[in-house]
C-alpha cells in the first residue's frame, strides 16, 4: 500500500510517504503420527520519504505538557529502505497420549537497529482427564524501538531491541460440552527497555544529548480468567477478567513505577439470546481500570510565557477513574439460520 501523512502548523512540519508490502507464508509437514512440522516466513518491506521538524515528543513516564515549539528538531529521510525479514518454526510434537509440546524457533532480524535475534519457544498441554487439560508455557519475545528513538537527531542510533521473556500457566475445564473455564497465570520478565536518560555522548568530535538509551527493566504479572458459553438452549457468550500489574524501572532509578498503561481490572462480558422468529437480543459490558496518570502538585510562574508551569509529583503515582461501557443490540438473525 502506499500511506501519506502531511501536517504543518506554523514551524511545525511532518511530512511521511510510505510505500510498504507485507509477505506471510507458511508450510506444514506431517511427518508422523507423532511429530508435525511447521515453517514460514514473515517479510516487511517499506520505501520511506519523510521529513520531520518538531519538538522532542513526550514518552513513557512523561506527562503530556504543553509542548515548547521553540526547541524543535529536524529530520530527513529520502528513498530510504526498510526491511524487516523473519524466519519461524514449529513442531507439534505428541510424546505420549493426551501430551503436546509445541517447540519453536522464530530468526528475526531488525533493519533499526541492525541485530539478528533468535527467540526460542515452548508451549506444554498435558490433558489429564476427558474434562481437564493442564497447560503451561514459556518464550523469549522481542521488539524493535521506534523510528524516531533510533533517529540521529531525535533519539540515539545505537539502541537495541526491547526484551521479554513470557512465564505463564495455567488449567482449562469442560465440565460440559457447552461451556470451558479456563485460568492463566502469566509473568513477564522485561529487559533492555528503552528509557529516557541525561547522560551525554561523542558523536563527530561533538558531545550531544544521549536521549535515549537501553536501561530501562519490568516486569508484568497476572492472572486471566475465562469462561466460554457455545450455543445451547439459545444462550451463547463469554466472560474474561484479567488482574495485571505493569512496573518499569527507568534508567538511573532505583523503585519501579506503574507503565503509562498499568490497567489493574479488565472485565469483559458479551453474551447473545435467541429469541423466537429468529430474532436474537445481545450485549456487551466492560469495566476497565482507568490509566494511571502524574499529578500535578503545583505551579510556578513564567513571566516571560504569561504562564503557569506545572509542578509533578511522583510518576503514575495517581489514576483515572474507572471506564464503563454498555452496548446492547436486537437483531434479525434470519439469514445466519439459513441452511447454507
Amino acid at each position: 500500500g502506499h500511506d501519506e501523512l502531511l501536517f504543518s502548523a506554523g514551524q511545525l512540519r511532518f511530512d511521511l510517504k510510505l510505500d510498504s508490502a507485507q509477505l506471510r507464508d507458511s508450510m506444514r509437514f506431517r511427518l508422523t503420527d507423532r511429530l508435525t512440522l511447521t515453517g514460514g516466513a514473515d517479510v516487511q518491506i517499506g520505501v520511506v520519504d519523510v521529513f520531520v521538524r518538531m519538538p522532542l515528543p513526550p514518552k513513557e513516564g512523561q506527562p503530556r505538557t504543553r509542548v515548547d515549539i521553540t526547541k524543535t528538531l529536524t529530520s530527513e529521510v529520502n528513498g530510504e529502505v526498510m526491511w524487516s525479514p523473519a524466519l519461524f518454526v514449529e513442531a507439534e510434537v505428541t510424546p505420549v497420549a493426551d501430551l503436546l509440546l509445541l517447540p519453536g524457533l522464530r530468526l528475526d532480524y531488525f533493519d533499526l537497529t541492525n541485530q539478528m535475534v533468535l527467540q526460542p519457544r515452548m508451549t506444554a498441554r498435558w490433558q489429564t482427564t476427558e474434562q481437564v487439560t493442564a497447560k503451561a508455557g514459556v518464550g523469549l519475545f522481542v521488539q524493535e524501538p521506534t523510528n524516531d528513538e533510533t533517529d540521529k537527531s531525535f533519539g540515539n542510533p545505537d539502541l537495541g531491541v526491547e526484551r521479554a521473556l513470557h512465564y505463564s500457566t495455567g488449567v482449562e475445564v469442560r465440565p460440559r460440552s457447552w461451556l470451558t473455564l479456563d485460568a492463566t497465570a502469566f509473568y513477564k520478565d522485561l529487559d533492555e527497555l528503552v528509557s529516557r536518560t541525561d547522560e551525554l555522548t561523542m558523536v563527530d568530535g561533538a558531545v550531544r544529548p544521549l536521549i535515549y538509551d537501553n536501561g530501562g527493566k519490568g516486569r508484568v504479572y497476572g492472572l486471566e480468567i475465562q469462561a466460554r458459553h457455545e450455543r445451547a438452549h439459545g444462550l451463547s457468550g463469554w466472560l474474561a477478567y484479567t488482574l495485571s500489574r505493569a512496573e518499569r524501572r527507568d534508567t538511573g532509578s532505583s523503585e519501579n513505577r506503574l507503565f503509562d498503561f498499568d490497567q489493574t481490572h479488565i472485565l469483559t462480558v458479551v453474551a447473545n439470546y435467541l429469541l423466537p422468529r429468529n430474532w436474537q437480543l445481545g450485549g456487551r459490558f466492560r469495566l476497565v481500570s482507568g490509566n494511571p496518570t502524574t499529578p500535578v502538585v503545583g505551579a510556578v510562574f513564567d513571566a516571560s510565557a504569561d504562564r503557569y508551569s506545572p509542578t509533578y509529583g511522583p510518576v503514575n503515582s495517581s489514576r483515572e477513574g474507572l471506564f464503563h461501557q454498555l452496548d446492547v443490540r436486537v437483531r434479525s438473525v434470519a439469514d445466519l439460520l439459513a441452511p447454507q
